[in-house]
């Protein structure tokens, strides 16, 4: 193939950010949802759960409903509305359009994680882990940059959390893990 055919097959196949499928290998299944305990966020909450906020306005942008900056505020007016987002979810997935974060759009919006994958979801796994603090405001497991790479780095920290947590200690971001990591009280 000559040199400029290549270069323009290469051009054509690269996929535009705004047309990719979200990141993670699957949606979770209902018996793995059912094993896990999972929060309810809504508007009112935002304030003291900055960065579990911000881990959904990710996972939000991962499944392509929020535009905005993640910033762990729970926006309801303007362009960046997180509750907006939320809502647009629910009615895309067939849920009731509440706006509440509870189990069932929990169910949807997660995706399995490992090491090699890339994007908002990462991201909002990232922030998750960096929540994650000592009494000191040191990251507890670990800090890891916010950089939607699942490298080596992240995945070092993911299980030193999941071993410190009894969970299978293997690097990836399951519903269990998931559960852990926004659950305020963790």
């Amino acid at each position: 193939m000559k040199p400029f055919l290549l270069g323009l097959v290469l051009m054509c196949s690269v996929t535009p950010l705004w047309a990719q499928k979200p990141v993670g290998s699957r949606v979770f299944t209902s018996v793995e949802m059912k094993r896990s305990v999972w929060p309810k966020f809504q508007r009112m909450d935002h304030n003291s759960y900055v960065g579990e906020f911000a881990a959904l306005q990710y996972l939000l942008r991962n499944q392509g409903f929020y535009k905005g900056t993640p910033d762990g505020k729970f926006h309801s007016m303007g362009s960046g509305s997180t509750a907006r987002a939320v809502k647009a979810f629910q009615r895309a997935k067939g849920l009731n359009a509440d706006g509440i974060v509870g189990d069932q759009t929990w169910a949807k919006l997660l995706v399995r994680l490992k090491k090699g994958d890339r994007g908002d979801a990462v991201r909002a796994i990232q922030t998750l882990l960096n929540t994650n603090q000592t009494d000191s405001g040191e990251p507890a497991y670990g800090a890891v940059n916010v950089d939607g790479v699942f490298g080596t780095q992240t995945d070092r920290v993911l299980r030193n959390f999941q071993k410190d947590n009894t969970l299978v200690a293997d690097g990836v971001a399951g519903p269990q893990t998931w559960s852990l990591l926004l659950s305020p009280e963790s």
